[in-house]
Parts: C-alpha cells; sequence; structure tokens
C-alpha cells in the first residue's frame, strides 16, 4: 500500500499539527520538503504516474438522457417554446421544477444530439413539406 500512496491511518501518516507544534521551531520530517510540501513516499513511483494519468483523462460527455426526461422535454417545448416560466406552473412539472432548471433540462436534451435530431425528424415528418407541394 505504501508504494502506491495509500494509508492505513491518514492519522499517522499525515498528522495534523497543534498550533503549540506549528509555533515550534521547524524540524523537517522524512515526509516534508524543504519547502513545507509533501513529498512522495520512498518507492515505486510507478502507480502514481499511473494514476495520475488517469485522472488526467477527458470525462466522456453524455450521449444519452432518460426516456422519461425526453418525454417530458419534448412536451414542455411543444406545448410551451421557449416560456420556461409557463413550464414550471405546467401540471405534468411533476418534480416542482423552476424555470432555470426546466431551461438546463430543455439545454441538456438539445446537447444529446441524437435524440433531438430524432425528435426533430419526427416533428417535421408530420407536417408535409410547403416547398414540395406544387399548385396545379
Amino acid at each position: 500500500m505504501r508504494a502506491m500512496g495509500l494509508s492505513s491511518d491518514p492519522n499517522k501518516t499525515l498528522p495534523i499539527k497543534t498550533t503549540k507544534e506549528r509555533l515550534a521551531p521547524v524540524n523537517l520530517d522524512d515526509s516534508m520538503d524543504v519547502d513545507g510540501k509533501i513529498t512522495c513516499p520512498s518507492g515505486n513511483k510507478q502507480v502514481i504516474k499511473e494514476l495520475e494519468a488517469i485522472a488526467d483523462l477527458p470525462t466522456k460527455k453524455r450521449e444519452k438522457i432518460s426516456d422519461p426526461m425526453m418525454m417530458y422535454c419534448t412536451y414542455m417545448m411543444e406545448k410551451y417554446g421557449t416560456d420556461y416560466k409557463a413550464m414550471a406552473r405546467d401540471v405534468k412539472n411533476y418534480y416542482q421544477d423552476t424555470p432555470k432548471q426546466i431551461k438546463k433540462k430543455i439545454t441538456l436534451f438539445k446537447s444529446c444530439k441524437v435524440q433531438y435530431q430524432e425528435y426533430l425528424d419526427k416533428k417535421s415528418g408530420g407536417q408535409p413539406d410547403t416547398e414540395d407541394v406544387t399548385m396545379s
């Protein structure tokens, strides 16, 4: 565990000094640097580097939202457009979301490209295109 930088008792590994000890003359410990920074324990530092590399990886963006959330957002957008205050007063607002919370949910829905594109396709697919219709 020491090679990975883990401790079974963090109070022994990094003790918190009392005010009296902090005001006393400085004694350099094994785990302290000259600048007062905590250094890594001696041993295998490869594990620490691997953990830091994993922590630095970018997080994955959400690609989908749940079906009930999608239905909620589509209902609100169909009925009210962008009037978030009216959405907050709607009967189907079961969780009593505020207008700002509803706006965030709809923004999240719009950021899920696949589901939002399906919604746009269904919305435009239900109505005939006026450009394709020719008058005779």
